[in-house]
């Protein structure tokens, strides 16, 4: 889900993150909150929120490879305990 904020879009769901990424969205920061939950931040702009609403809608067209690419240069920061800033 979705949480929002005056300068930013954060979410903890990877498919989401992933597909922001995908999408060429600039990801602003990561925080790991424990083990299992790492939060993603991006730049809050009308086409995120797009892009949010068409994945939960069914919606969504997107690149596979690149959906793909993002997934896994986003685990791989969320699996090498560290944070982005």
């Amino acid at each position: 889900m979705s949480i929002k904020n005056n300068d930013y879009t954060s979410c903890s769901d990877i498919e989401i993150a992933s597909i922001l990424v995908a999408n060429n969205h600039k990801l602003l920061k990561t925080e790991k909150v424990n083990t299992f939950k790492t939060i993603f931040f991006f730049e809050k702009n009308s086409d995120v929120e797009k892009k949010i609403n068409k994945f939960y809608s069914g919606e969504l067209i997107i690149n596979a490879l690149a959906f793909s690419n993002a997934r896994k240069n986003l685990k791989s920061i969320i699996y090498s305990n560290r944070n982005i800033f």
